[in-house]
């Protein structure tokens, strides 16, 4: 990656600062590329956070039925909240990895993942 020519010089210079550094790189690129084939092939689509089902459950899981319009059949399992990770890096180091996603996002793709910036 360091040879690369396709990958620019500024993005490069996070890679030495963010742990899994390739990881965060593919995650974003799988978003950039998700997001652009929806739009190219206009594929309804829905965004669904994680901690909407902690905050609102039921409502979380009425929209999705209703995106897929389908009904409720049977009651839904328990949801089991919990899943942070933020334990597992450094302030700066998160701060570090959300400049990088930022670098690699298309505009779309970071307003969708920018409510997960430290202090936010």
């Amino acid at each position: 990656e360091n040879k690369t020519t396709l990958i620019s010089s500024e993005i490069k210079a996070y890679f030495d600062a963010v742990p899994c550094h390739s990881e965060f790189f593919r995650y974003t690129q799988w978003h950039n590329m998700a997001l652009e084939v929806l739009e190219k092939l206009a594929i309804p689509s829905y965004t669904l956070y994680y901690e909407s089902y902690e905050s609102s459950f039921e409502l979380t899981l009425r929209g999705i039925l209703h995106f897929l319009e389908l009904e409720r059949v049977g009651k839904a399992s328990p949801f089991i909240a919990g899943k942070a990770y933020h334990g597992y890096y450094t302030k700066t180091e998160l701060v570090t990895t959300m400049l990088l996603i930022k670098a690699v996002s298309t505009p779309e793709v970071w307003s969708l993942v920018q409510r997960y910036k430290p202090n936010n």
